[in-house]
């Protein structure tokens, strides 16, 4: 493998070259502006949940939107080994495969039904926007 650029000389691309290299720098060129649109969102995120209460049709570049609010919840046990046997005294489902977990999902549908002691868990709560 070159790793000197200088040793590598220049002949014309066949097509396949071509068409790599034009994705590769558009899809480098399109990254950059993701970027800047995320921080665009990012920065008007607050404004636009206050804005839009449960749901609000818009109409944005003669195109309507539909934009309403989403909600995220992320748990996160805080001790694997506690979290475990709390599932256990309670007869709670637990994965036999070693080692014994309990499933993410079973850990937040529990959490949201108000079934554990908050000591076990971490809690996030994330706010975002659809838009349809």
């Amino acid at each position: 493998m070159v790793t000197n650029t200088a040793e590598i000389g220049t002949s014309k691309a066949t097509v396949a070259i071509e068409a790599f290299v034009r994705a590769d720098r558009l899809a480098k060129q399109l990254a950059s502006e993701l970027k800047v649109q995320e921080g665009i969102m990012k920065a008007n995120l607050d404004k636009v949940l206050s804005q839009i209460g449960s749901g609000r049709a818009v109409y944005v570049d003669d195109e309507r939107a539909i934009l309403t609010p989403r909600e995220s919840v992320k748990v996160q046990a805080i001790d694997d080994e506690k979290i475990l046997a709390y599932w256990d005294k309670q007869g709670l489902k637990v994965s036999e495969r070693s080692p014994r977990y309990v499933a993410p999902a079973s850990l937040r549908s529990e959490v949201l039904k108000g079934n554990v002691p908050f000591e076990l868990y971490n809690l996030t709560e994330t706010f975002d926007v659809n838009v349809i």
